[in-house]
């Protein structure tokens, strides 16, 4: 269960991190080290530059790159470990780790009621909850049977077996639990009194509403399944999206002029641009990231406070974001300014 942030924190308690911060920054793979690895011949030449760096300890042992996975999780643990020993207030790594609970309750859940067998990378080995622990604790929930998970976790679990049940789609599994998630970390979010940290959470939920309604749009969705699905907490009100929605592949036009009253106005003109005539998100996911990135720019003129851990923690996941593209489209030979095309920002 994610600590909750005292009401009052004392900024010197980060001088010591934010020092350590600071040192690890200089370790996040540049621009230059990125265009290494695309101009590499294939995947196993991207591991040996790659062996050049801090995710050599990661690498060790593993000679597949084939099983890049592994190695990215093992670093991305790694991480959050290292970090986890000197901040004081666990709550500002909860405020990001609640993240992986929750997609952990996706998995489970769905692999309960849908009867799935998830695949050997679907669950996240790191979060406020050991990911064993929430398989366990979901089925018991499911069965009815006495568990110790968080309450919190347990009444998400509960809302996506009635969704689901009610519906028999899949898909609200995962509309109750996002909404769930959302609600927790925009709460969260407030309570830090951080306003990088409320932006990003609130932006999270604000792109995701605009995603789910170009999806529902186009899937010619009623009214009714958009209201389902938008998640509280962002910026852009939940009845502005609905006061414009028609189930057509018109109504893309006018969300794109309500994007364009917003701080997101590149990402859903362009993002969504894209996906009207290309039926894909791949450009939406990329300027999402590349924006969520952008927030994080005040923490690097902060010396004392939380936002330089979240900070640096985001920008660890966005790099493996882009080792994942990379090594992907190694694996898969495709030229390397297809993949270039793909990759996000960097933070340094």
């Amino acid at each position: 269960m994610p600590e909750r942030f005292p009401r009052i924190m004392d900024d010197s308690d980060f001088a010591f991190p934010v020092a350590r911060i600071r040192v690890l920054e200089t370790k996040l793979l540049d621009r230059q080290r990125f265009e290494r690895m695309l101009d590499a011949a294939d995947a196993s030449e991207v591991y040996r530059i790659l062996a050049e760096t801090e995710y050599a300890e990661a690498l060790a042992g593993s000679e597949d790159p084939n099983a890049f996975e592994q190695v990215l999780g093992a670093e991305f643990r790694r991480v959050y470990e290292y970090l986890g020993k000197f901040v004081k207030e666990k709550a500002v790594i909860d405020s990001l780790l609640l993240r992986y609970d929750f997609h952990n309750l996706k998995v489970a859940s769905k692999q309960h009621l849908l009867g799935e067998e998830p695949s050997g990378d679907a669950l996240f080995e790191i979060g406020t909850e050991p990911a064993a622990g929430l398989v366990q604790g979901t089925a018991a929930v499911l069965e009815g049977k006495p568990h110790s998970m968080p309450e919190m976790y347990a009444e998400a679990v509960l809302e996506a077996k009635a969704l689901y049940d009610k519906s028999l789609d899949p898909q609200q599994i995962d509309v109750a639990i996002d909404r769930r998630l959302f609600e927790a970390g925009t709460k969260m979010a407030r309570e830090s009194k951080s306003q990088m940290l409320l932006d990003l959470w609130q932006a999270w939920v604000d792109l995701a509403n605009f995603r789910s309604f170009a999806r529902a749009a186009i899937r010619e969705r009623d009214a009714s399944f958009l209201t389902q699905v938008l998640l509280p907490g962002g910026t852009v009100e939940q009845k502005a999206f609905v006061d414009i929605y028609k189930p057509s592949l018109d109504a893309l036009d006018d969300v794109i002029a309500l994007g364009n009253k917003t701080r997101y106005r590149n990402v859903v003109s362009a993002g969504l641009g894209s996906f009207k005539t290309m039926r894909s998100f791949t450009l939406f996911e990329k300027l999402s990231d590349n924006f969520t990135l952008s927030l994080l720019d005040p923490s690097k003129r902060i010396s004392l406070g939380l936002e330089p851990v979240i900070a640096y923690l985001l920008a660890k996941e966005n790099e493996i974001r882009n080792l994942r593209i990379i090594l992907t489209g190694k694996i898969n030979r495709l030229p390397a300014e297809a993949i270039r095309e793909r990759l996000r920002d960097v933070y340094v």
